[in-house]
């Protein structure tokens, strides 16, 4: 059914609900094309668009997952086996200090060293072999890299002002400079934030009504929707990742702290016979076993957080969200206005090109394992 110019809200009403959007619902346009009708110039562009980057954006998409599963894997593999091997040896110190080494705590403790500190080892080799952070990194700037093209090219005023051929040649040459990317490219650009200026021509172009209707519901929802989703379901899902780890690392330091002062009263009161106080020696072996395991418990935790920064990015996706909320008032406020329509989604498209190039800065300043 056409959006028609007297029913200026019915394509953004026939939009699903933010909660209800598939994923990658920005990316694919054909269950949605019936709702164009009003604008052909629209139509053509997504199916040029559709042509040219969402095969690249699909491609990029599934390699990055495949890759941030593996290194996911591969840091948690680290951080446990890691601070199990530690364990385990300050385990085996403190158990031949108290001469209990003929017990089946220090028998295992033995022979399950050598396992898990070679499990580290080969996660550390492994990672440091395939990369897997930096190609993760890499593939995945470069499907945000497709979406970035998609939607900037959608204000480029080359497509609505009468020249369409020179679109054309611009987006292939955007799914050109994409395919061509590499690791050092990426890790320079994110460097380097740069905010671009709307073309003048851009405050001269007209665009017809139902044109710039089905333009401005489509961006609203396609774009500003999807990105506000996106940014609200990562930072909630990054806080629920990150809530119980944020103060227990702390609180197994300070734990630790306890532990050596506990043991240094019960060393003092096996030192002093006439207090009438005697303590067996196995709680003295057990506190300050207690006082040196407890502290690398803390560092395998740190590791793995530090390995995703899930703080941090909750915090800059909730931030992102706020702004897409912001965009979302300023395009509303320039319904009706092909000029100012154009240049709030230069803006936002300046703004979430600065966001990833921000976020890639935090990722690739955590912690390495690979």
């Amino acid at each position: 059914m056409a959006l028609t110019t007297d029913e200026p809200a019915t394509l953004a009403s026939r939009y699903p609900a933010e909660a209800e959007l598939r994923p990658d619902y920005d990316l694919e346009d054909e269950p949605e094309r019936s709702l164009f009708a009003a604008s052909p110039t629209l139509v053509a562009a997504l199916a040029d668009l559709g042509t040219y980057l969402v095969p690249m954006y699909r491609d990029f998409d599934r390699s990055a997952i495949r890759q941030h599963r593996r290194h996911r894997w591969l840091a948690a593999l680290v951080a446990i086996c890691g601070t199990a091997a530690v364990v385990l040896a300050t385990l085996q110190l403190t158990l031949e200090a108290g001469g209990r080494t003929d017990g089946w705590v220090y028998a295992v403790a033995g022979h399950s060293e050598p396992v898990v500190l070679s499990l580290a080892a080969l996660a550390v080799v492994l990672g440091l072999t395939l990369k897997l952070q930096k190609s993760w990194l890499v593939d995945r700037h470069k499907s945000e890299r497709c979406r970035l093209a998609k939607f900037r090219l959608l204000a480029d005023d080359r497509l609505w002002c009468g020249r369409r051929e020179e679109w054309r040649v611009a987006v292939q040459a955007a799914a050109s400079e994409i395919e061509r990317l590499g690791a050092e490219n990426v890790e320079q650009g994110a460097l380097h934030d740069q905010i671009t200026e709307p073309p003048a021509s851009v405050a001269t172009c007209s665009i017809p009504g139902p044109e710039l209707e089905a333009l401005t519901a489509y961006y609203a929802s396609k774009r500003i929707g999807c990105q506000r989703q996106y940014f609200r379901n990562r930072a909630a899902r990054l806080a629920r990742r990150d809530w119980p780890l944020r103060g227990l690392g702390p609180a197994l330091f300070f734990a630790s702290v306890g532990a050596s002062l506990l043991h240094s009263v019960h060393h003092a009161l096996n030192r002093t016979p006439h207090a009438g106080v005697a303590l067996r020696d196995d709680l003295g072996l057990l506190l300050i076993s207690a006082a040196a395991i407890l502290p690398a418990f803390a560092a395998g935790l740190r590791t793995y957080r530090g390995a995703h920064e899930f703080g941090r990015s909750s915090a800059l996706f909730e931030a992102k969200a706020a702004a897409m909320d912001d965009f979302a008032g300023r395009l509303a406020r320039a319904r009706g206005d092909a000029p100012a329509v154009l240049r709030v989604m230069w803006q936002c498209e300046d703004f979430l090109e600065a966001e990833n190039r921000e976020w890639l800065r935090l990722m690739f300043e955590a912690e390495f394992y690979g």
